[in-house]
């Protein structure tokens, strides 16, 4: 019989208020799962990846402070990318 949480959590009240927890966990353990399979890249990862080269290109808050790293505590104010042309 599977276990719902709903039953499990109802057991185990019923064991403490009889004064003892339920001992038996076997049937808890004795659930096989499916092994999920390793994600494999899509034919275009799998395209670019034998490339060998690649980029990121990022920028941010940091980027308008001209700083590489900060605590977050940076003026969110100074971010207004107003001539940023990303079809370019």
């Amino acid at each position: 019989m599977p276990h719902t949480r709903r039953q499990i959590l109802k057991n185990a009240a019923s064991g403490i208020t009889a004064g003892m927890l339920p001992l038996n966990l076997s049937t808890f353990h004795s659930k096989t799962f499916p092994q999920s399979p390793v994600p494999q890249p899509t034919p275009a990862q799998q395209k670019w990846m034998e490339l060998k080269f690649g980029m990121f290109i990022h920028f941010g808050i940091n980027t308008y402070y001209d700083v590489e790293w900060s605590d977050g505590t940076l003026d969110p104010a100074k971010f207004n990318p107003t001539q940023l042309d990303t079809d370019q």
